[in-house]
Order: C-alpha cells, then structure tokens, then sequence
C-alpha cells in the first residue's frame, strides 16, 4: 500500500472536483473520449512547452495531424513515456483507458460501465488502486468517515472519479517535470520519474 499512500499525498482534491463536474454530464461513452480529449490537450501544451526551438513549421511537422510524427494520442504518450517525462504507472493507466478508448469506438453499440467492464479496464489501474486505499484511510479516521471517494458508488460513478484523478494528476505532474526540462534539469527528472516513487516529491508541496 505504499506507492497508494504516497500517490494519496499527491492527490490535489480541488482540481479533481472540476473534472469530476465536467464527466459528470457524461455518458459513460462520453466519459471515455472526454477524458482522452482532455489528456490529448494537456500533452500537446507540454510538448509545445518543451519543444522550444526551432520554428513553427518544424513545430507542426511533428504535431499537426494527420501525418505529424507526434499528431496521435499514443504517439505523444509514448514520447512523453520514452523520454522520462512520465511516470511508468501513469502510462500504463493511460494504456488501460486507450483500450477501453478502442472498445468504445470500434463498437456500434451502446456503451455502458459495467461491473465486468471496470474489472477488466479500470480496477487495474494505479489510480483506481489508490482511490481504494484513500477509502481505507478514510475509514480509519472517526471524522473523516462516510467521506470515502469510490465505496458506495456504482461502477459508472467510480469510473468517473477515477478518470477526473487520472486527469488531475496526469496534468500536475507533467507540469511539474515539464518545467524542470524547460529549465535544463532532465537528469533530475529522470531520477523524480521512477515509476516506485510516481514522479518524485509531492509538486504541491
């Protein structure tokens, strides 16, 4: 339960509450290409952060869709990915929802979160894992008790709290170490990104 704990202390609830509104007007469809719209949006700003040089043609040759080498979701989570920019428990959270993402949209029809579908897409993540022990803590504490995040919802309501953390901690972190590259400190980056520490010190901190 450690690496729950420490992604619990990084947990920034008043930006979670901001997705957690926007998903709620969500259908559980909806939800799932939401949060990658939003994911999408927050890594192309962090790549136009770090890709300071050179000019805007070469800029849109890498991003400009539909032949940009990094025009693509994967793509860009894969660079972030490769370079040490983000945390190997946020990609592979990322992964989880590209392919429930694909099932979403490879299918005519209706898309519902259920039970089986959280099991297999979205239990597994780190994010959901730590949402679990953020409860277990909660219900330890007398003051803090019937405050749980996740018990008590049904599967499309967790869904939707899992995907606003996901959202909130995936745009807090890569802030955080994108201005640590922009400032020249990429070493010290690959050392905050190690997937047993989920990107080093609390950035809120």
């Amino acid at each position: 339960m450690e690496d729950e704990s420490k992604l619990i202390r990084q947990f920034e609830s008043q930006f979670t509450k901001q997705w957690v509104k926007v998903l709620e007007a969500e259908s559980d469809r909806g939800t799932v290409l939401v949060s990658i719209a939003m994911l999408d949006k927050i890594i192309e700003n962090r790549l136009i952060s770090i890709l300071s040089k050179g000019n805007s043609k070469a800029k849109d040759r890498l991003l400009r869709p539909p032949l940009g080498a990094l025009s693509g979701f994967s793509s860009k989570v894969d660079f972030l990915y490769c370079s040490g920019l983000l945390p190997e428990t946020m990609y592979r959270d990322i992964q989880l929802l590209n392919k429930l993402r694909n099932k979403c949209a490879h299918g005519w029809e209706h898309f519902e979160m259920t039970v089986e579908v959280f099991e297999k897409y979205v239990k597994p993540m780190f994010m959901a894992r730590g949402l679990v022990a953020a409860d277990e803590q909660l219900k330890k504490n007398e003051d803090l008790e019937g405050l749980q995040i996740l018990e008590g919802k049904d599967a499309s309501e967790q869904f939707k709290m899992v995907m606003a953390g996901l959202i909130s901690s995936f745009s807090i972190i890569t802030s955080f170490v994108t201005l640590e590259c922009v400032d020249g400190k990429t070493g010290a980056i690959q050392a905050q990104t190690k997937p047993s520490n989920f990107g080093g010190p609390n950035p809120l901190a």
